[in-house]
């Protein structure tokens, strides 16, 4: 981002886009020129007494990364901690504009929410991580701990709860073992953590195939992640196979298949699902808005249901 420099070039130093209100106005610049900028998009205000360079991110990630870097600029020996440390960490969260959340190193209470942000109680040594798009480093919980306290934040979905899982261990980030091990730390209130260690897969490779497998599996049913499949036509990954329904899912994230290259695509598309059905599977296609609600969840699981009540020869194995 660049920053304005009619407004902010007389010697404020800038840490990834941000800088306190204080330091500025030390520098000789009035809040009325803030205001101005403001007002024009060319700086917004991500925390009380902080300004970022720009206009606010249209991202929600985005959004949360700056306001998080935001207060911890304003709160010396603080650090990021679940959903914040996770974005930090640049792992993918679900959900618009949550607080910021803040392990506070003398706090007294295991979690206190303080408006846009909550503050959890935090006694080990923070570490540090550059996120995505920074240059600074910023200071972090543990990774595990991030994981925990995520899964922990009272109503979140346990779907919502397994994406950053599966994307912290399919990008080897953490382990299995290690998840394990921080739930026997004595943190209360961990049932949604031990549920979403239960369900993680590291296979998984996108949010959406995280969200369309886990209603999956809740519903009883196994699908698998990643299954290579040989054809006539060659070999097919798939995003999630059931095998003893003979039924394919596939996550569908955002084609354009207006364009002569996406005309193609669709064209390539139809042809590997062709082969696919000449081995005897039925495809089901999701999209994003059958899984970011409970409602579509649970229709997904009853068209997969119904997938599977069509012939189907057993005995069949992936290639």
């Amino acid at each position: 981002m660049d920053i304005p420099p009619r407004l902010f070039s007389r010697g404020v130093v800038w840490r990834d886009d941000l800088a306190r209100l204080s330091t500025i106005r030390a520098h000789g610049i009035t809040d009325a020129a803030v205001h101005r900028a403001i007002a024009r998009g060319a700086a917004w205000r991500p925390a009380p007494g902080v300004l970022a360079a720009g206009p606010p991110p249209a991202r929600a990630a985005e959004r949360h990364l700056l306001r998080t870097t935001a207060h911890l600029l304003k709160r010396p020996g603080h650090c990021a901690t679940a959903t914040s440390a996770l974005v930090l960490h640049g792992l993918p969260v679900l959900g618009d504009d949550e607080p910021v959340h803040l392990g506070a190193p003398h706090h007294r209470d295991r979690r206190r929410a303080m408006g846009p942000v909550v503050l959890h109680r935090h006694q080990e040594e923070p570490e540090v991580v550059t996120p995505p798009g920074c240059t600074s480093p910023w200071p972090v919980t543990h990774l595990t701990r991030a994981l925990v306290r995520h899964a922990m934040e009272p109503g979140r979905h346990l779907p919502w709860a397994v994406v950053p899982w599966d994307a912290a261990l399919h990008a080897g980030m953490v382990t299995r073992t290690e998840i394990a091990a921080e739930l026997t730390t004595g943190l209360k209130g961990v049932g949604t953590a031990r549920a979403a260690l239960a369900l993680v897969d590291p296979a998984c490779e996108s949010p959406g195939e995280t969200l369309t497998r886990v209603p999956l599996v809740l519903a009883g049913l196994r699908p698998r992640s990643q299954v290579v499949l040989r054809t006539r036509r060659g070999e097919f990954r798939v995003d999630l196979l059931l095998e003893d329904e003979g039924v394919i899912v596939e996550f569908d994230g955002v084609v354009k298949y207006g364009s002569a290259g996406g005309r193609e695509a669709l064209v390539l598309e139809k042809d590997r699902e062709d082969a696919l059905r000449e081995l005897g599977y039925t495809v089901v296609r999701v999209r994003w808005h059958d899984v970011v609600s409970e409602q579509g969840r649970k229709q997904l699981v009853q068209r997969v249901r119904q997938a599977a009540t069509g012939p189907w020869r057993s005995g069949r194995l992936p290639g």
